[in-house]
């Protein structure tokens, strides 16, 4: 299947020209993995980023010496926001494995500072696209953290509750 008949099929592009779109398949490539390879791994410096075109992956953070998961992504499902998006030196926040035999499309690190040179409005369209998708991430995230304190309030989970806390925003730097 082409590149961008892909794209297409994904309603996070719908936004996207055909000249956009034909502009981001030229630049991507169509990579497999098989059930049980790590696509990313936690602190590892990666430039990428990975569409779930099929399959599945789940993502698992390190916690002390226990690995625990944390979601389970399908396709349509972006992961290397960061990488992409300019921070030189990102480092995957999280292990992401391929639990069934997976295909991504990939963007090189260096997409966004081409298509602002080359083609402005992909850029600009897909920085807002990242934007609203990281977005809903940390909208989850902030559900599942009140919904875990108030589970929890009265006993002594509060304190390791505000010591995740104190972790997660020394590791974002807020």
């Amino acid at each position: 299947m082409k590149t961008i008949t892909i794209l297409k099929a994904f309603p996070a592009f719908a936004r996207f020209s055909e000249s956009e779109l034909e502009f981001i398949a030229r630049n991507m490539t169509l990579e497999s993995f098989h059930a049980g390879e790590v696509i990313l791994r936690e602190n590892a410096f990666s430039n990428t980023l990975y569409i779930i075109v099929r399959g599945v992956v789940e993502v698992r953070k390190k916690f002390g010496d226990q690995e625990i998961a944390v979601a389970e992504l399908c396709a349509g499902a972006f992961l290397g926001e960061g990488g992409v998006a300019g921070m030189d030196s990102h480092r995957s926040m999280a292990i992401a494995e391929a639990i069934t035999p997976s295909e991504m499309l990939t963007l090189p690190g260096n997409f966004l500072d081409l298509a602002t040179a080359e083609h402005p409005m992909v850029a600009v369209k897909l920085l807002r696209l990242m934007s609203i998708m990281l977005a809903g991430k940390l909208r989850r995230l902030n559900e599942e953290y009140v919904l875990l304190f108030l589970e929890h309030e009265g006993t002594q989970n509060i304190s390791a509750l505000r010591n995740l806390q104190e972790e997660i925003s020394k590791e974002w730097g807020f």
